[in-house]
């Protein structure tokens, strides 16, 4: 009998202990140095690579070796007759266990900056609603943490920033059915640094979206952005990018995707390992074992595989191909390491390179091919958003180039006319190079992707890892902006999975924080923060969601034959939920709670509630959920 008494007693403490003593505590079996953990007494969700889309595979037991690997999976006597020496026994408390989260898109070393940067979100996930609200929170924010540092053209300035506001959700006075108030200006930026007493403050708050920056007057001309002034010359636009003017051609402060990426740059302190390690906590929080960085600046690839030493989980990351291939034709010997196992640092890789293709949806710089409903201040009715590589040509050639390294490419694309763009180029780049179907291409994003453009990408072999949760956080906005039929079909996961796709799901974290039961949440309700149901008909069920959120992924990233499933040979990256995803209603899914998250069969995040706090959590959310009326 391999089973000791002291784990058995365990299983029958009171409820309110379960979690704290036997789900989030290994229990030894037997003394001396374990061989394994067998995982049972709870819902085991395994779903394998090849599963159909809706089948749904459970499992009494799971037994993994000591160095985290799944060795057996099945009815608890089997798995337990079948596991050899000593082991721990992990009791699941009636709580479910499933594949650990695998990120479909994201910016990892963006989210680890957040702790430097003044929260500007508006609500649910932060306060702020007014244009005062930003001043106040920047205000704040400097007076409690102190200012940061930068140097620039070997001047050191001082600067305060902030990140996350959303110009949709600004209202003057915080009611969300007037219009809102737009971006910010460089004046009522510049008002934040006269209340800090020194005009040379540099003061700079990023979108939410990630594509612009607002900056006020010290921080535009720090950054050699000036207005025409006697002696100086007018910026004018950069490549792929926007300096915004008002209607006297005076700078605005807000700045549009390389333009704002160029203030990123200039004004971002360097970040600390500690800051960088420290920004796996909140994916590990939310069950995610394996993190995607998908838009890196090449020169920090050499810091992350130095910090990759004190990585809990996985991170994969995908520099920006633009900046490569202006270090390559620079410097030949400076190609990143591109590689599909972790065999240089154990827990990191270069995965491939990215593409911008096109801006913000909900910042209305998404490429088009039928205008905004709604256009920006100052634009032409039949203003459309802008591609960021202007010509095909252009693009396939940057994908040619990258192909012939053997690169996987991620390309963000929102717009339609830019999934155009991409289709022509990559139909292009494949009668050039053979065998380029087998590089997984990626199409990131996809927010107004159109029915005819799906069995063309489908033929492609080009992945789609999508973003539902714009159907919560900017659906109204959508509905506004680009009316209701375009609105109804943002992001089409429903559409996709009957093309018989794979895809994933993602947060595209900061831009949204990597929130897993949000991300359930919008893929499979598709409900805005005001109530309206974006699309029903793209709605798709918990399992398909949660196959876009682990094993889809897993494949996604080529790692399928390592992660995403519950399935002997893979590694034991596992999470505890509170809930079955399976079985609770459908608008209860944002109720369910991340318990506990297991890298290699190691936790490396556990949630300190009791059983009877997290029942109390769900309870109570339930009752919040049913007062919630659907439009």
């Amino acid at each position: 009998m391999r089973f000791s008494e002291k784990p058995r007693h365990l299983l029958q403490l009171p409820s309110r202990f379960l979690i704290a003593a036997v789900v989030l505590v290994a229990v030894a079996a037997h003394g001396g140095e374990k061989s394994g953990t067998i995982y049972s007494g709870g819902n085991i969700i395994t779903y394998k690579q090849s599963d159909g889309a809706e089948v749904s595979q459970t499992v009494e037991a799971v037994g993994t070796d000591e160095h985290g690997k799944i060795l057996f999976t099945g009815a608890l006597k089997d798995v337990t007759s079948q596991m050899k020496g000593s082991y721990n026994q992990v009791g699941l408390g009636g709580k479910t266990l499933i594949p650990a989260f695998f990120d479909g898109h994201s910016h990892f070393v963006q989210v680890a900056y957040l702790p430097m940067f003044a929260d500007l979100l508006p609500p649910p996930d932060g306060t702020v609603t007014t244009i005062k609200g930003i001043q106040e929170s920047l205000l704040a924010y400097a007076r409690l943490k102190g200012l940061m540092t930068v140097k620039i053209k070997d001047r050191d300035w001082k600067v305060v920033l902030g990140n996350g506001y959303d110009d949709s959700r600004l209202f003057g006075d915080g009611d969300s059915t007037k219009v809102p108030q737009g971006h910010p200006t460089r004046q009522q930026l510049d008002e934040v640094s006269a209340a800090l007493g020194d005009n040379d403050i540099l003061v700079c708050i990023f979108h939410q979206s990630g594509h612009y920056s607002d900056c006020n007057s010290a921080a535009l001309n720090a950054a050699g952005y000036h207005d025409q002034t006697p002696g100086m010359e007018k910026t004018g636009n950069p490549a792929g990018g926007t300096i915004y003017r008002d209607a006297a051609d005076h700078m605005t402060g807000l700045l549009g995707e390389s333009a704002h990426i160029h203030m990123l740059l200039t004004v971002v302190p360097k970040i600390d390992d500690k800051t960088l390690v420290d920004g796996l906590k909140l994916y590990t929080s939310q069950g995610f074992t394996t993190v995607e960085d998908g838009r890196v600046a090449p020169a920090m690839l050499a810091r992350l595989a130095q910090a990759s030493k004190d990585f809990t989980v996985d991170v994969v990351a995908y520099p920006d191909l633009q900046m490569v291939k202006e270090s390559f034709d620079a410097n030949p010997d400076s190609l990143p390491v591109v590689s599909r196992g972790y065999e240089y640092y154990p827990h990191f890789r270069t995965g491939g390179v990215k593409l911008s293709l096109d801006g913000s949806p909900q910042g209305r710089s998404a490429w088009l091919t039928e205008s905004y409903q709604e256009v920006p201040d100052g634009e032409a009715k039949d203003y459309r958003g802008e591609a960021n590589i202007k010509e095909v040509e252009t693009l396939k050639q940057l994908l040619i180039w990258a192909y012939g390294h053997n690169w996987q490419v991620l390309m963000h694309a929102n717009g339609d006319a830019t999934i155009d763009q991409l289709i022509a180029a990559e139909t292009a780049a494949q009668k050039k190079i053979p065998s380029l179907q087998s590089r997984r291409t990626v199409l990131v994003h996809g927010q107004f992707l159109r029915a005819n453009q799906i069995q063309p990408l489908r033929y492609l072999r080009v992945f789609p890892s999508l973003f539902p949760m714009h159907t919560y956080y900017w659906g109204d906005w959508y509905l506004r902006i680009v009316g209701n039929g375009r609105a109804s079909f943002i992001s089409p996961t429903k559409a996709v999975q009957d093309a018989k796709m794979m895809f994933s799901i993602h947060s595209d974290a900061p831009v949204t924080k990597p929130n897993s039961m949000r991300l359930l949440d919008s893929a499979v309700n598709r409900t805005s923060r005001n109530g309206a149901v974006l699309g029903a008909t793209q709605s798709i069920t918990p399992l398909v969601a949660l196959k876009a959120m682990t094993i889809w992924p897993a494949y996604q990233h080529f790692e399928e034959q390592t992660k995403g499933s519950i399935e002997a040979g893979k590694q034991a990256d596992f999470v505890v939920l509170s809930e079955n995803p399976l079985a609770v209603a459908h608008k209860d899914l944002i109720c369910i709670q991340i318990l506990q998250t297991i890298k290699d069969g190691t936790p490396v995040y556990t949630n300190e509630d009791t059983v009877a706090q997290s029942d109390a959590k769900f309870a109570a959310c339930q009752a919040e959920q049913a007062k919630k009326k659907v439009l």
